[in-house]
C-alpha cells in the first residue's frame, strides 16, 4: 500500500506521463528512487520539488508559509474558543516582514479581529493593524457559515527559474543515487506545484543549456497546471 507521499508521487508521475512519453514496461512506485519501470531495462525516476529557497531556511518562503497558516489557525482557535462564530476572513503577510514567532502574532490578530467584529467588515483600512507590521491586508467577513474558515491570501509576483538553482538541485540529487535500488539509469522529474508559493516560477524563454549531471541520463522539469515540460538532458 502506498503512502501519502508515493500517492502525491503517483499522482505527479501519471500527469507527466499524459503528457511526455514514458518506455513500456511495469511501473512500480516505492522509495530511492520513487519510480521503477522495468521493461527491456530497468530505469529508476526520482522526483524531487523545485523549491526556490532551500526549506531549512527559516526566511525561505516554504517555513514563512507554513509560519502564516499557523498564526491564522492559532489565532482563528482564539477567536472561536472565546465564542466567536464562523466567518471568511482573509489576510495577507508583508513577505518582507519574516515571521519569528507564531504566539504573539497569533494574539494580536486574534485581537484585532476581535475589536473588529460587527464594527467593520470587508477591506479593513491599514491604520486598523498597522500596529502588526507583518500584515499587509486584512479581509473581514460579515456572514456567518457553518464550514467558515480563516485563509491566508497572499499576492506574489512569479520569479522565473535560475539556472543557478536548477544545477543545485541536480547536484545534490545527484549525490544520492548511490543509496537508490540499483538500475540500468536513472533519471529525474524536478516537478513545480504551480499552487504553491515556495515553488511556482516561471520557465526562461531561453532554453537552459549547460547542465550536466553523470548520474541521471535524462532530466526534466515539470510544472503541474500549466503541464510545462522543460528537457534539460
Amino acid at each position: 500500500m502506498l503512502n501519502n507521499k508515493q500517492k502525491a508521487e503517483k499522482k505527479l508521475f501519471e500527469d507527466f506521463a499524459k503528457l511526455y512519453p514514458i518506455p513500456p514496461g511495469q511501473v512500480i512506485y516505492r522509495d530511492r528512487p520513487d519510480v521503477i519501470i522495468k521493461g527491456a531495462s530497468k530505469v529508476g525516476i526520482e522526483l524531487t520539488r523545485f523549491s526556490i529557497e532551500e526549506g531549512h531556511w527559516k526566511i525561505s518562503e516554504q517555513r514563512q508559509k507554513d509560519l502564516r497558516d499557523r498564526v491564522v489557525s492559532k489565532a482563528e482557535q482564539m477567536y472561536l474558543g472565546n465564542g466567536g462564530v464562523n466567518y471568511y476572513h482573509h489576510f495577507s503577510f508583508d513577505s518582507n516582514r519574516q515571521i519569528l514567532s507564531i504566539e504573539p502574532l497569533a494574539s494580536s490578530l486574534f485581537e484585532l479581529v476581535n475589536s473588529l467584529t460587527g464594527k467593520l467588515t470587508k477591506e479593513i483600512p491599514k491604520e486598523y493593524f498597522s500596529h502588526i507590521p507583518e500584515l499587509s491586508f486584512v479581509y473581514l467577513g460579515s456572514k456567518e457559515y457553518a464550514e467558515a474558515k480563516w485563509h491566508v491570501t497572499q499576492v506574489h509576483e512569479t520569479p522565473t527559474l535560475l539556472k543557478e538553482r536548477l544545477d543545485e538541485i541536480i547536484q545534490i540529487k545527484g549525490g544520492k543515487c548511490e543509496k537508490y535500488e540499483e538500475c540500468d539509469s536513472y533519471w529525474l522529474l524536478i516537478t513545480i506545484d504551480y499552487f504553491d508559493r515556495s515553488q511556482d516560477q516561471n520557465f526562461p524563454r531561453e532554453k537552459i543549456e549547460g547542465i550536466k549531471s553523470e548520474k541521471f541520463e535524462k532530466i526534466w522539469v515539470f510544472k503541474t497546471v500549466m503541464n510545462q515540460i522543460m528537457k534539460i538532458k
